[in-house]
């Protein structure tokens, strides 16, 4: 089974029909799957997806919708971030001090190099800053 790494932009997509790139958001999740994809995301990311949904979409509904999605598709795995901690501050967030990446986007490599994981679904360019990933962006409908 092939496996790609989903960002947390890509559940606020999927969550909010008002949104930008909410139907291709779908689209590629269906695309992903009738490739017999897995969905690969961290806690930091399920944590970083309930709270910008919740926010953003200012729907508690939404965010347990997705939360509850992620948790009980057998089409979504979480990945435990602890043993990721050390070699995301030196292997990516000290390594790329001229680029605007979050920490949760350095674990986010550190877990996608040990996976071996290089496809990457995302709303945002921050995994095309490194170069390191095959990047689907979600672009606007």
């Amino acid at each position: 089974m092939r496996k790609v790494f989903v960002d947390a932009g890509f559940f606020l997509a999927l969550s909010d029909r008002a949104r930008n790139g909410y139907a291709r958001a779908w689209e590629y999740e269906s695309v992903f799957l009738s490739e017999n994809y897995r969905f690969i995301l961290t806690d930091l990311i399920f944590a970083e997806a309930i709270k910008i949904i919740r926010y953003e979409t200012n729907s508690w509904s939404k965010a347990r919708a997705i939360g509850e999605k992620i948790r009980s598709s057998q089409e979504y795995e979480i990945v435990d971030t602890t043993p990721y901690i050390d070699r995301a501050w030196s292997g990516y967030f000290l390594k790329y001090d001229d680029k605007r990446l979050s920490f949760t986007d350095c674990v986010s490599f550190a877990v996608m190099n040990d996976l071996r994981i290089d496809e990457v679904l995302t709303t945002d360019s921050d995994f095309e800053q490194v170069g390191l990933f095959q990047v689907t962006r979600i672009e606007n409908d």
